[in-house]
């Protein structure tokens, strides 16, 4: 399921690939993993409303939550 909810997330991911090649390389990080974690918390974005995800628990495309 997973993967095929990554493959349904690329193209929505695509527009955000300039920035997580940027802060991957200034972090040390695998970008792969950064977009991991975008796509199966916020699904790219999409599941957001007004950046709010979770109920209004957590904001972002990496979903950091306020609790």
């Amino acid at each position: 399921a997973s993967e095929r909810m990554a493959q349904t997330d690329l193209p929505r991911m695509n527009k955000y690939k300039a920035v997580i090649k940027s802060v991957a390389q200034k972090k040390s990080t695998d970008a792969a993993v950064i977009a991991g974690i975008i796509s199966r918390e916020s699904r790219a974005g999409s599941v957001l409303k007004d950046g709010w995800g979770d109920h209004g628990n957590a904001f972002g495309l990496m979903q950091v939550d306020k609790r």
